[in-house]
C-alpha cells in the first residue's frame, strides 16, 4: 500500500490504523485491478509440506480471478522460486523480479517498484 498509495497509507497510520480505512484501501487496491493471493491458506510455520506442493492450488486461485495476460508479481523470494516455473508452464505472465518479504523495508520497495514498472503500472512521481 505504501508504494501504490503513499498518502493513503500515511493517513491510515496517522489515524491509528482504523479497520474501516483498511477496508477502504483494500477495496481501492482491488478496484485498481490488484489482487493479493497467498500461496498458503495457513501460516507457513504450520505448513508441513514443500512450498512447491502448494502451487497447484495457487494456480486454481489465480485462474479464478485473472486471465493469463495479466502480469503476476510474486512476493517473497521463496514463493517466487517455488512457483514461477510452474505458473509459467500454466501460461501465466510472471514478472521476472525476485522480491524479498516486505518486512525488509527499502529493498522490498525498490524491487516492488521495479516489478510494477515491468508490469506496466504507472506510479506517482516521487515514490523512489
Amino acid at each position: 500500500m505504501g508504494v501504490l498509495y503513499p498518502e493513503d497509507k500515511e493517513a491510515y497510520k496517522n489515524q491509528g490504523c482504523p479497520q474501516e480505512l483498511k477496508e477502504t484501501l483494500l477495496r481501492k487496491f482491488q478496484g485498481d485491478g490488484f489482487y493479493l493471493l497467498d500461496l498458503l491458506d495457513i501460516p507457513k510455520n504450520q505448513y508441513r509440506g514443500k512450498l512447491k506442493d502448494a502451487v497447484p492450488d495457487l494456480i486454481r486461485k489465480i485462474d479464478e480471478v485473472v486471465t493469463k495476460e495479466i502480469p503476476i508479481i510474486l512476493i517473497k523470494v521463496t514463493v517466487y522460486d517455488a512457483a514461477k516455473d510452474e505458473l509459467r508452464r500454466a501460461g501465466f505472465r510472471i514478472v521476472p523480479v525476485r522480491i524479498a518479504f516486505p518486512l525488509y523495508g527499502l529493498p522490498f520497495k525498490e524491487k516492488f517498484i521495479q516489478a510494477l514498472e515491468y508490469a506496466g503500472v504507472r506510479l506517482k512521481t516521487g515514490l523512489r
